[in-house]
């Protein structure tokens, strides 16, 4: 007899079997059940496999082979061939709905879609725009409109802007005011200050007379670079102002919506300077309404005549620079020293006589008993009076609001917020008389920060260009003022005007609108704090204390709650994605589960090669790469020279790592980095690019990809057309198979921005949305593609299908080939399905890290463990993620080489120092890029499996005990039966003596005492000692049943 041999014979008749890591593996399992006539366990397969015994667990390779391991290549085809989810996607994604043409694609952007099959509200919540306007013709087009020329613009300025600045060199913080000082004409007796303070007595004391200009000489006391940059940057200035003025009907819509304000448009203003002033809590209430009824209006009526810059207002009133900064050159000797506080006492004077008219108009108007709306009336028209005709003249109150009807909405609201804080008492009251006399007093403030202002000032001025460049905006108008468009979507107007153009025209929406005021209110009462309570500069310092102030202020850059929602996101995706290779690789992956179900193995391989008349993807990354390092371009240049087809249609492709930078991928496309600081600050934001770049370069590799992929697709699908077409017919092709290519990126690579982001995400808070896009937009791929087949009033399940059968397939050949479990980057990883158990908020499947972090926190709080505050404290350092799982790999805690196997294998430990197994090299180094071994895999999956094993086991002999014990015979033989049947090869069930002591303890010992039990012996009397206490002594005392009748049983 030939001697047995463990890696060919099978002992037990039972073969060694793949444990069923991951959804994949199971339906294999299932269907080896059904052949064999197993409902129970088949079905057990798919929703609890680690219940499956020994012979229930084996695959149909498993007979097929007869338990003896094959060659890695014939494995993974005879797996693929028998797993259920491939026979199935095959059938159904290649027979029955075989990948059709690109002219979905092109009825998908066009809004072609029958309208009776338009998007239904309750699904809309996960799709982004493109989908959920499939059934409006033109109105995504338009919309897209408005961003690509967005995107375009910003490009362009962009460049004008960093070679300015790149040209001038480091500048400090006060010589970037000074730049926008003589910008304003600060140094002018024109400029708006000099005749608002001229002739106060305060600051003619400093000045030595009256309308002397502020900033006068500053242009002696700037280094030549500096005033280098003020004269390139008035260039600048008047080349948009050129620009804006050439946009078709784009002057005539700006002066009707200055009209409509009481405000007159010039078309020259001389030192102008980008002016952007911060409302006030007031103003805010008066220019957008306090009601989501009012503010749909107010959206409604900006969309129309155009979007009105904050500037502006600014400067038709009259509006004054920031005191800090001012007091910032003063320090520097730019200005008379001493000016800054004199004004300062003059605004407060103004303010003074301001709260003090405040109090005694409405004082009288209380007293005439008449109900709050004519009381504010009344009370409006008494302050007009005073600002009018009285002493308050002065103070250009109407010019300062943009007109006379917004100034009275502004007396409207102060109005009632006097009256809500009279209902709350008298300290809130003459508290918020203050506030209403310092706004009253005190003109807005702008910012001469000439960083700040330009980023402000060239996405302002982006936003009325694409509004009006290309004739979108009123594209939008008309289309959704047609007779009928919304007839079978009646939710899709307020999508369109309530969630996106807000985001198109650069305001905020409701939602975004209320946060805001709710948080700027807040941060006033805040600063108001640190303002006047002498504590806060004991304890955090007058430096401190100044950073407070700046923070809590109403200047540009002070705290706001997009600002802080932007950096909370900002930072989870540094310390999540920042050097972190695993999230990359996965994402390396998405084309493969989308944009290839789509246009096909030979779609892709054109995409990549390319087709007649057209390069495909690789070539031109070869030419990309040797102008980076051959020809030593910028990478921007080489880019757009490589990718020119792209860049035409998508945009730049640094946009992925600034938008993760800006903390929202709401924002794509619309925040482009301008500046990175200076000094440690610039050499930090290249550190940020660097950790970032790893998911960046593979989501640009999987969007050129797309781009190329449906771009040539759309080319080959049109050759015959092509070869005797004219110039015309040819260029109308090359048109659409752009529009092609840009469609099926946006739907397969579910990129960002207003349009991108799904419905129920546009307007939440960055950090509560924060990776939820992903799923929510795969989730919507797939429904989508119900659509996508040649006739869309039928369903087509070709592309869920062939990402079922092409996920599995990937799955199986990874892990049989090259040992890796790649499940997490495939369709089921893709989905919102729950993680794992331990997680906070399990077994909901979206958290975003912010959410998970508090959800830690709070659960350590009430549990007392903290064993998960470790994976939390990752989160809160840039690249923390990345670095955890490198530690917990390679640490010698974790991974012990000294002691190697005999084969070279590195022996790998838990946290509590218990062996798990032995992996070579290359698996640990796999492990610390957060690339998950499928041995590891398999070991966790197997010890869960042979733990549910043995509680099985152990519950099937308590069962049988105890039916043995009460003398219930039928029930014990049905137990017998059931154990041999599960476990064929080990006989039934037989009872030892440490069997019938186990079940007297059970019976005779209580809980307690059992427990106590297992304390070492030594310790044991301290703890009996606590559990002596009558009423626990009385409840746990022991018992005696006396012999329980077992042993005869005994084998």
């Amino acid at each position: 007899m030939a001697k047995y041999n463990p890696d060919e014979d099978v002992p037990y008749g039972i073969a060694a079997a793949d444990f069923p890591i991951t959804f994949y593996d199971r339906p294999q399992l299932a269907f080896a059940n059904l052949l064999r006539g197993d409902i129970d366990p088949m079905t057990r397969a798919i929703f609890s496999p680690q219940t499956l015994t020994p012979h229930e667990i084996q695959s149909f390779r498993n007979a097929l082979f007869k338990g003896k391991k094959p060659d890695p290549i014939l494995k993974t085809i005879t797996d693929i061939a028998t797993n259920p989810l491939v026979i199935m996607g095959l059938v159904v994604g290649l027979w029955k709905f075989p990948i059709g043409s690109t002219k979905p694609m092109l009825d998908l952007a066009k809004g072609m879609m029958p309208k009776a099959k338009a998007m239904g509200e309750i699904m809309s919540g996960i799709h982004p725009a493109i989908n959920n306007l499939r059934s409006v013709p033109g109105m995504y087009q338009a919309m897209a409109d408005v961003i690509s020329s967005k995107t375009k613009y910003l490009s362009k300025q962009i460049d004008k802007i960093e070679k300015m600045f790149g040209k001038a060199g480091r500048l400090s913080k006060v010589e970037g005011y000074a730049v926008a000082a003589k910008l304003d004409g600060l140094d002018k007796p024109t400029h708006a200050m000099v005749k608002m303070l001229g002739n106060e007595p305060e600051i003619v004391a400093i000045m030595g007379g009256k309308d002397v200009p502020i900033a006068g000489g500053i242009s002696g006391k700037m280094r030549k670079e500096v005033h280098g940059l003020y004269g390139d940057m008035r260039g600048w200035l008047n080349q948009v102002k050129d620009m804006l003025k050439g946009t078709p009907g784009g002057e005539k819509r700006v002066k009707d919506s200055l009209a409509k304000l009481g405000l007159t448009y010039g078309d020259e203003i001389d030192d102008y300077f980008p002016r952007n002033a911060q409302y006030d809590k007031y103003s805010l209430k008066a220019i957008r309404g306090t009601t989501r009824t009012n503010y749909k209006a107010f959206m409604r009526k900006e969309a129309k005549t155009g979007p009105l810059s904050k500037e502006s207002i600014a400067r038709t009133g009259g509006g004054i620079t920031n005191l800090e900064q001012l007091q910032e050159m003063e320090s520097a000797g730019l200005i008379p020293r001493g000016y800054t506080n004199a004004a300062r006492t003059v605004f407060n004077r103004w303010g003074d006589d301001a709260a003090l008219e405040v109090e005694k108009v409405w004082k009288d108007v209380q007293g005439l008993g008449l109900d709050s709306g004519r009381a504010n009336v009344e009370f409006i028209s008494r302050m007009e009076n005073y600002f009018t005709k009285g002493a308050g003249q002065k103070l250009d109150f109407a010019g300062r609001f943009g007109g006379k009807k917004t100034a009275a909405d502004t007396l409207n609201a102060m109005a009632d917020s006097l009256t809500e804080a009279r209902i709350k008492g008298e300290d809130f009251f003459r508290a918020e008389v203050r506030d209403v006399g310092r706004v009253m007093g005190t003109p807005r403030q702008y910012t001469l920060d000439i960083w700040d202002a330009t980023k402000r000032y060239t996405n302002a001025t982006a936003t009325t260009y694409s509004w009006h460049g290309t004739g979108a905006g009123e594209r939008i108008n008309v289309i959704a003022n047609k007779p009928g468009v919304w007839e079978n979507m009646p939710w899709g107007e307020s999508y369109v005007y309530d969630d996106i153009v807000p985001h198109l025209m650069g305001n905020k929406s409701w939602q975004e609108l209320r946060r805001s005021i709710w948080f700027s209110t807040k941060k006033a009462k805040v600063h108001e704090f640190v303002k006047t309570h002498p504590m806060v500069e004991q304890i955090v310092g007058k430096k401190g204390k100044d950073w407070l102030m700046k923070g809590t202020g109403d200047i540009s850059g002070s705290w706001s709650a997009e600002g802080a929602g932007a950096n909370i996101s900002h930072w989870f995706h540094l310390s999540t994605l920042g050097g972190n290779i695993s999230p990359a690789s996965k994402n390396s992956l998405q084309t493969l589960i989308t944009t290839l179900n789509q246009v096909g193995v030979m779609g892709m391989y054109r995409g990549l090669k390319g087709v007649p008349g057209s390069e495909g993807a690789l070539a031109k990354m070869g030419k990309y790469l040797k102008m980076m390092i051959v020809d030593r371009k910028s990478t921007k240049e080489a880019f757009r020279l490589a990718f020119p087809e792209y860049v035409a249609d998508m945009g730049e492709a640094s946009n992925i790592v600034e938008s993760l930078l800006a903390g929202d991928i709401a924002k794509e496309g619309l925040s482009r980095k301008m500046f990175s600081g200076a000094g440690w600050k610039r050499i930090w934001e290249k550190v940020k690019t660097g950790m970032l770049m790893p998911f960046a370069t593979s989501e640009g590799g999987n969007r050129i990809m797309s781009y190329y992929a449906g771009r040539n697709q759309h080319l080959y699908e049109n050759k015959h057309i092509l070869a005797g077409a004219s110039s015309a017919v040819r260029d109308k092709i090359v048109k659409e198979a752009g529009k092609v290519g840009q469609t099926l990126t946006m739907t397969t690579q579910f990129t960002g921005g207003p349009l991108g982001i799904p419905k129920a995400l546009i307007n939440m808070w960055p950090p509560w949305k924060q990776f939820m896009h992903f799923p929510m937009r795969f989730g919507a791929f797939l429904h989508q593609s119900l659509r996508m087949g040649p006739d869309p009033s039928k369903l087509d399940w070709g592309t869920i299908g062939r990402t079922m059968a092409g996920s599995t397939a990937m799955y199986l050949g990874a892990k049989n080939l090259l040992g890796v479990d790649i499940s997490s980057g495939l369709a089921m990883g893709a989905l919102p399905i729950p993680t794992y158990e331990g997680s906070p908020f399990y077994p909901f499947p979206l958290v975003p890290p912010a959410v998970g972090v508090i959800g830690t926190g709070a659960k350590a709080l009430l549990t007392g463990e903290g064993k998960d505050l470790g994976a939390t404290a990752a989160l809160l350092v840039p690249g923390g993620i990345a670095a955890r799982k490198a530690y917990r790999a390679l640490h010698p805690k974790y991974a012990d080489y000294k002691n190697r196997t005999p084969d070279g294998r590195i022996p790998i430990y838990n946290n509590k120092h218990a062996l798990i197994g032995a992996v070579t090299p290359f698996q640990l180094t796999l492990k610390t890029l957060g690339l998950r071994p499928s041995s590891v895999a398999a070991e966790q999956a197997a010890a869960q499996w042979l733990l549910a094993q043995r509680e099985k086991i152990r519950a099937y002999k308590r069962d049988y005990l105890q039916a043995l014990s009460e003398n219930d015979n039928r029930k014990a033989e049905a137990v017998q039966k059931e154990f041999t049947k599960a476990y064929p090869e080990l006989g039934p069930l037989q009872i030892k003596k440490s069997d019938i002591r186990a079940l007297e303890n059970r019976r005779e010992i209580s809980r307690l005492h059992r427990i106590e039990r297992g304390l070492p012996s030594a310790y044991r009397p301290l703890f009996s000692q606590i559990l002596g206490e009558a009423s626990l002594a009385n409840i746990t005392r022991d018992i005696d049943v006396g012999d329980v009748g077992l042993g005869k049983y005994l084998q």
